[in-house]
């Protein structure tokens, strides 16, 4: 799930390969969006939200899959065993950075996106700016043909990247563990 996350938002490999045939990914339509003159930032803004909410469903559903992580846990000879630190006076201080820290790297940024979207020219957020707010770039994202296409691409990019090498690492691994050719650890080395 998660190599299918990561195929989704991937960037370089879809645009340098796919590019000049004219398949075009989610990543590639944010792209001519910002290159585009007038540069489109609503538009990029509402392909954006769209792909981190398709990224956001594909990690809650990593989760769900992994249910109760310590069925997972890698066991050590080491006997670690974490310890609570008690923080004191301080603990509504470290409260206070971690709920800033959470304001500042994620719910500012979610925000910023969100009101890029809305806007047909983008402008620094102000009263004035918040009165034009507009669903006009996620009615054009949907009316291009393309969108629907960069969505399938992506995720067929996705999907089968993630399950190209799943399935060549597990050939690897077998091979590895079961095998006795000289030299097999260059292939462990390789993959």
């Amino acid at each position: 799930i998660i190599a299918i996350v990561t195929g989704l938002e991937s960037f370089e490999v879809p645009v340098l390969l796919g590019s000049y045939q004219g398949n075009r990914v989610i990543t590639s339509q944010i792209w001519d969006a910002l290159n585009a003159y007038p540069t489109r930032y609503g538009e990029a803004g509402a392909y954006a939200l769209g792909l981190l909410v398709l990224t956001v469903i594909g990690v809650y559903y990593y989760s769900r899959v992994l249910g109760n992580g310590k069925r997972y846990a890698t066991v050590t000879g080491k006997g670690f065993r974490p310890r609570t630190i008690k923080l004191g006076a301080y603990r509504w201080a470290a409260a206070a950075f971690v709920a800033l820290y959470f304001l500042v790297a994620i719910i500012l940024p979610i925000l910023i996106l969100v009101y890029a979207s809305t806007q047909q020219i983008y402008a620094a957020p102000s009263a004035s700016t918040l009165s034009h707010l507009t669903v006009q770039n996620y009615v054009a994202i949907f009316k291009n043909p393309d969108t629907i296409t960069s969505l399938q691409n992506s995720l067929v990019l996705g999907v089968g990247s993630a399950t190209t090498v799943i399935l060549l690492m597990g050939f690897t691994a077998w091979f590895m563990s079961r095998s006795q050719i000289k030299g097999r650890w260059l292939l462990d080395w390789v993959s």
